[in-house]
């Protein structure tokens, strides 16, 4: 799943710099001080539609599951190159994690077997120890009286009105420009990321931080609109601290009847990790999940388990099954009397 997220971070991106215009760049037209870069200058100046070309190609082959560990590693050197002229801070990021890939990629198992079984991925804690010196290195950065006054959050609001990228409602550009709101701004960013780079690494606060982590991110976007590539990488970033609690075999449903909600939560789930088993003796409605260890779950904790193995709800399912949460839902699910 964070291979495919992270393509598709990678097709965003090269999707948005022909928007903006990064062909012209590359061609001169504005960057006129291309000719007085060195004449062995890494990236020539009428390269773009080549690179561009081959990182169509290896980004194919890498969502297509066609030497993923090469496609990885070539979309990385294409990436890196890219950067050189049109310097991104998340495209140099997306190079590190694809080039952390590539050296120990998820294979290309069509068998329902290789689904179930558990492997290691060092790759991924690289991945996982990255993103967390973004967000240090990040709040670190950050870290000076020019910025905790709210000084440079005023100036990046007015320049991004100013510019046309984003035309925020009246009340809320006052209170941007006001200077207790945006040093406070200011304050809980800093705070965010340095929780961020430690919190996320403990498996009880996980679940707690990914609510925060997706609010901030959000937030950012919403309020800087040339941030919404970066956002999406990050969340995705967030798949490589999540908890294994997936137990190695397969899950069985056992229920009465057919279709249903149930029926669609199903078929989001892992291919081939969960079966259906008929009980025509249960009430209609009515089923429980055993997970291969023998466990029994039935209600809210059901519904979390089996949300947990689809690769759409892995992420949520781990915040529903924070204390706080999961008591208020088994309460409410015992009061409306819900399967």
């Amino acid at each position: 799943m964070f291979q495919y997220g992270l393509g598709i971070a990678v097709a965003w991106q090269a999707i948005d710099d022909i928007r903006v215009g990064i062909p012209r760049v590359y061609s001169g037209e504005l960057f006129p001080w291309r000719p007085l870069l060195p004449h062995d200058a890494p990236v020539p100046a009428g390269a773009y539609s080549v690179l561009i070309g081959l990182e169509a190609i290896a980004l194919a082959a890498y969502m297509a599951r066609l030497r993923t560990g090469a496609a990885a590693a070539l979309l990385a050197l294409l990436l890196f190159l890219d950067n050189l002229v049109s310097l991104l801070n998340h495209r140099l990021l997306m190079a590190i994690e694809l080039l952390l890939l590539s050296l120990r990629p998820v294979p290309g198992c069509a068998a329902v077997a290789g689904f179930l079984k558990h492997r290691l991925y060092w790759s991924l804690d690289c991945v996982r120890w990255q993103v967390s010196l973004v967000y240090l290195f990040s709040a670190l950065h950050k870290l000076s009286s020019h910025f905790l006054s709210g000084e440079d959050l005023r100036n990046l609001f007015w320049q991004i009105e100013w510019m046309g990228w984003r035309r925020y409602p009246e009340w809320l550009s006052a209170l941007l420009q006001e200077p207790s709101a945006s040093q406070v701004l200011a304050w809980l960013t800093v705070a965010t990321e340095l929780t961020l780079a430690f919190g996320l690494h403990f498996r009880a606060a996980f679940g707690f931080l990914l609510p925060v982590a997706v609010v901030f991110h959000l937030c950012l976007a919403l309020l800087m609109p040339f941030l919404w590539i970066f956002a999406f990488l990050c969340l995705v970033g967030l798949i490589a601290f999540l908890p294994n609690r997936i137990e190695e075999g397969t899950y069985e449903v056992h229920r009465a009847g057919k279709g249903g909600v149930l029926a669609v939560a199903l078929a989001l789930a892992w291919p081939g990790i969960v079966r259906v088993v008929g009980e025509e003796a249960m009430e209609l409605g009515r089923w429980i999940l055993v997970t291969p260890t023998g466990r029994r779950l039935a209600g809210y904790d059901a519904w979390v388990e089996l949300l947990s193995l689809s690769p759409v709800g892995c992420l949520p399912a781990e915040t529903l099954r924070t204390a706080p949460l999961r008591s208020l839902g088994g309460n409410a699910w015992r009061l409306l009397g819900l399967s």
